[in-house]
């Protein structure tokens, strides 16, 4: 292979590769978890599905004795991270246990796996780049 077609494919891959995991980055279905149990206490509490979720929605619906708590004079809710805690003078106490619904987004598990493989071939791709560099311009200087 010529360097000047090495430098072609080259170039085809570092622009592709972060094209297309933006694309798998952005592929993301939506759920919605219902009823999750939990405990509400004045320390920021993870939701079950903060690990496995792409993004959250705004508002959450808690539930404590049958009762729809109110975001922000009852809990706080962090749609960041998919954490809620207790608000000082709730009226769910602290320790209360509570039903929590909110909808959020997920990638696949091949999803992941594959944007974390274009991630790492995005890292690789500058090095090559060098490397094709030095090559062309040993080349040019009939080093080579």
């Amino acid at each position: 292979m010529s360097v000047w077609k090495f430098a072609a494919v080259t170039l085809l891959l570092i622009v592709a590769a972060p094209v297309l995991g933006l694309s798998y980055d952005n592929a993301a279905k939506p759920y919605t978890a219902t009823n999750e149990t939990h405990t509400l206490t004045d320390s920021w509490r993870s939701v079950d599905e903060a690990d496995r979720a792409a993004s959250f929605s705004d508002e959450i619906v808690v539930v404590y004795n049958e009762t729809t708590l109110d975001e922000g004079s009852d809990y706080r809710w962090n749609d960041s991270t998919g954490e809620f805690r207790r608000v000082n003078g709730s009226s769910a106490p602290d320790g209360a246990t509570v039903d929590i619904t909110y909808d959020y987004t997920a990638r696949s598990d091949s999803t992941k796996g594959v944007n974390s493989i274009l991630s790492a071939g995005a890292t690789a791709f500058p090095y090559l780049l060098l490397m094709f560099m030095a090559v062309a311009v040993l080349n040019l200087m009939e080093l080579i």
